[in-house]
């Protein structure tokens, strides 16, 4: 009996940790937990000023390109400071690594739902790219 009551309170205090987060998501806060304090401290210290929309967005066919851009939050929270890459149509690319390292919020970027805080975004115009969510 003690180990199912043990189960329901690591239960309810999760559920309550989730209730807590969606009532901060909602007030517009949002804060990254995957981040150690050492990275946190680091960002702080050396984080650019960034400015949603300041970016360029250039629409051409066959080509996905990310040109020195960062790859942010829509409250400010860096995750890549300086995005370089392209990517040719036809051409198969994997995108991964550890939570919270930013694969989703590059795809969010990439379908304009996160605003471009700096550099350029070269890719087929809104109605031509097709996502296929994970």
């Amino acid at each position: 009996m003690l180990f199912f009551m043990c189960g329901t309170f690591r239960f309810t205090a999760r559920i309550t940790e989730l209730m807590t987060v969606l009532k901060e998501l909602n007030a517009g806060k949002y804060e990254r937990t995957m981040v150690s304090q050492q990275e946190r401290d680091a960002e702080i210290a050396e984080k650019p000023i960034l400015v949603p929309g300041s970016g360029q967005i250039i629409n051409r066919d066959n080509i996905i390109k990310f040109d020195h851009t960062p790859l942010a939050t829509p409250n400010g929270d860096l995750l890549i400071r300086d995005l370089t890459f392209e990517v040719r149509s036809g051409t198969n690319v994997l995108v991964c690594g550890p939570n919270g390292c930013g694969k989703s919020s590059l795809f969010r970027v990439l379908g304009e739902l996160w605003p471009l805080f700096g550099g350029s975004l070269t890719k087929p115009e809104r109605g031509k790219l097709f996502y296929v969510p994970q």
